[in-house]
């Protein structure tokens, strides 16, 4: 079973009425991915790239 941790709760008035910020910690424990055969990959044909 997770366990869920409150770390902190900022509490903040605007004009349009009060809101409360919860930050939590959550200890979970993902699905390991099911090997299927063979890794496979995608060409897509770039012979040049620019990053900006």
């Amino acid at each position: 079973m997770a366990q869920l941790w409150v770390c902190s709760a900022l509490l903040v008035q605007r004009v349009s009425g009060w809101y409360v910020m919860i930050t939590v910690q959550w200890d979970v424990n993902p699905p390991q991915p099911m090997p299927h055969g063979e890794g496979i990959g995608i060409d897509v044909g770039l012979t040049s790239m620019i990053a900006t």
